[in-house]
């Protein structure tokens, strides 16, 4: 959650500063990621550098940093949430993130590395935010 809410800060901001959103949609909505991993990925200068001047350095964690997003509980009304539990649509059951949700199983592998690049390319973005936006 923690990781999602400040990926969502910076993105906000991020849009914010390059007139890609207002304020008004920046403070009542939680889609802010997936926009800007797409302005990121139209100007590959930008992203470049947030790397060692490689544009395809973040080309892993570009996709979970989406899939962050979708989890939020307000932009998947019914599920799945990366929060707390949710009903299955299909047969009623709850669901549990850490048991049924394939980005927290990730996440929480230690054998994985998805979380350590993520919470890396975060660092990135706000070591480097003003030179960037």
């Amino acid at each position: 959650m923690l990781l999602q809410m400040t990926v969502e800060k910076l993105a906000k901001a991020a849009l914010l500063r390059s007139g890609q959103t207002t304020l008004a949609k920046a403070t009542t909505s939680h889609v802010a990621a997936s926009p800007m991993v797409q302005v990121l990925e139209r100007n590959r200068e930008m992203l470049a550098s947030l790397g060692s001047g490689n544009q395809h350095a973040w080309k892993d964690v570009l996709p979970i940093v989406r899939e962050l997003e979708r989890t939020h509980p307000q932009v998947a009304a019914s599920g799945p949430h990366l929060e707390y539990p949710w009903e299955s649509t299909t047969n009623g059951t709850v669901l549990w993130p850490e048991r049924d949700l394939q980005i927290a199983r990730q996440l929480a592998t230690p054998q994985s590395l998805v979380g350590e690049r993520v919470i890396k390319f975060a660092e990135r973005l706000s070591d480097r935010f003003d030179d960037i936006f």
